[in-house]
């Protein structure tokens, strides 16, 4: 049993799973506290649950919860924690152009998604600092999480996590970040074909370098087009 908002709910956990690995995981933690005291969560039953880099990173669940009308329901949940997505923009002889990155997306079928610079948060890390790790990594730019605009918060009225592509069944919410920089021809040359990421990751990357209105034409990402969408909203609303 765990105390989940003054209530206390039932576990189990398929054979094999440490119920106590999971359920002290930071993946499960942030699951937990983020929940509505209104969602009255009854059991959760741990399906699955996958490590990586020596902690518990993936992690499905089906849960017994009653809603604020009182309507009782079982529902699937993949827990994969927060992550972030970065937008970087390079002004070159007045034009804008964004850094795509290239990679393999088994679960899209695709040898070749094109995307912004991204990354889950993990280790504790917050927002901020993830998305200048993963920008190092990605495009080899290093800059102090100071330096990135967090999109997200300057759009939003209200302060929020970030923004949800699935929450039918995915916890994970994506804050969207910005990095600008004015750089000569022969810098944005450079950086096109560019060999990036963490091969003992298991990361195989490459750079693209597109005219920024590109982008949406050049990529089936969601997160590519929301943070395109907000850099010219926010450019629009005068708040970049």
């Amino acid at each position: 049993m765990i105390e989940v908002h003054g209530r206390m709910v039932s576990l189990s956990a398929e054979r094999g799973i440490d119920l106590e690995e999971v359920i002290s995981s930071p993946r499960f933690k942030q699951w937990a506290e983020r929940l509505d005291p209104e969602m009255k969560v009854r059991h959760v039953h741990v399906k699955s649950a996958d490590s990586f880099g020596g902690r518990v990173a993936f992690i499905h669940l089906r849960i017994n919860v009653v809603d604020p009308k009182g309507a009782e329901a079982i529902r699937f949940l993949f827990l994969r924690g927060n992550s972030v997505a970065l937008l970087a923009v390079f002004l070159c002889e007045g034009r804008e152009y964004a850094a795509m990155i290239v990679q393999p997306r088994e679960a899209e079928g695709a040898s070749e998604c094109k995307e912004v610079v991204g990354g889950m948060c993990d280790k504790g890390s917050d927002y901020p600092t993830v998305a200048a790790r993963e920008l190092q990594e990605e495009l080899g730019i290093q800059v102090s999480p100071e330096e990135l605009i967090d999109m997200t918060e300057r759009m939003a009225k209200i302060k929020r996590s970030g923004l949800y592509p699935s929450p039918g069944a995915c916890d994970e919410a994506v804050r969207f970040f910005l990095f600008r920089k004015a750089i000569g021809v022969q810098e944005l040359r450079a950086m096109q074909g560019k060999a990036t990421g963490l091969a003992h990751e298991g990361e195989h990357l490459k750079v693209r370098i597109v005219p920024i209105d590109d982008l949406p034409h050049e990529s089936s990402n969601m997160m590519a087009w929301t943070a395109y969408l907000l850099y010219q909203q926010l450019k629009v609303l005068g708040r970049i």
